[in-house]
């Protein structure tokens, strides 16, 4: 019935757009590598924790192989303990 549409929904079966090659190193936080770690900040088993020194501190990593006009998405899960600010992203 014209009017009466419950769902319309548009698939594309082809997922070669789905899997992309990681291109953080040791985004895992496995062990204590790949990352610049400003003050405070610390890795080990697992998780990268920041005991606040300097509100201002940062931990990043240089991400190599991205390609101008491609689409990136990037995920992070952050627990928190107080009512720190947390700013994450990237830059150019």
């Amino acid at each position: 019935m014209v009017g009466d549409i419950k769902l319309a929904a548009l698939s594309d079966t082809d997922d070669t757009d789905v899997v992309g090659t990681e291109l953080v190193t040791n985004g895992t936080f496995d062990t204590d590598t790949s990352w610049t770690k400003g003050a405070g900040w610390a890795i080990a088993s697992g998780v990268a924790t920041f005991s606040p020194t300097n509100f201002n501190s940062t931990i990043q990593q240089v991400v190599t192989g991205l390609v101008a006009g491609k689409t990136y998405t990037y995920s992070l899960t952050v627990t928190t303990t107080s009512s720190t600010s947390i700013r994450y992203g990237g830059s150019s």
